[in-house]
C-alpha cells in the first residue's frame, strides 16, 4: 500500500512526535511529510512481488488479464531524481546526484517497454 494523502491524514497524532511509516512508495512531497511530522521509509516493491499471497499483486494480475494488459517485469521505484531531472531539464542519467541504480533501473524499464511495443531504443 502506498502512502497517500488520505492515508497520511488518517495517521494518529503522536503528541508532537514523528510518525515512522514503511511503504513501497509515497505520493507526497517532502514538504508535506515534514509538516505532518512523517518519516517515510521505502520498502522494496520486490517484497510485495515475492509474496504471492498479498492481494495487491493478485488484484493487479487479475485486472490486467481481464483487459489483456501487459505487466512489465521491471518495476520502477519512486525516486526524487525524476522530478529533479525535470526541474534541471536534463536526462535522468545526467541529473546531479542521481544514484546509478535509479538510472539503471529506469533504463531497464525503457528497454523492456520499447521491446514490448516493437521498437528499438536507438
Amino acid at each position: 500500500m502506498a502512502l497517500t494523502l488520505e492515508a497520511a491524514r488518517k495517521l494518529p497524532s503522536m503528541s508532537g512526535k514523528n510518525k515512522l511509516v514503511f511503504a513501497p512508495t509515497k505520493y507526497l512531497d517532502q514538504e508535506f511529510l515534514d509538516r505532518y511530522r512523517i518519516t517515510f521509509c521505502q520498502l522494496p516493491f520486490q517484497i510485495y512481488k515475492a509474496v504471492d499471497g498479498l492481494s495487491g499483486g493478485k488484484e493487479v494480475k487479475a485486472e490486467a488479464a481481464k483487459h489483456s494488459w501487459h505487466i512489465f517485469e521491471t518495476h520502477v521505484r519512486y525516486s526524487a531524481s525524476y522530478a529533479k531531472a525535470a526541474r534541471e531539464g536534463t536526462p535522468l542519467e545526467n541529473t546531479s546526484n542521481v544514484h546509478y541504480y535509479v538510472s539503471a533501473e529506469f533504463n531497464r524499464f525503457v528497454e523492456e517497454f520499447f521491446t514490448t511495443i516493437g521498437l528499438s531504443k536507438s
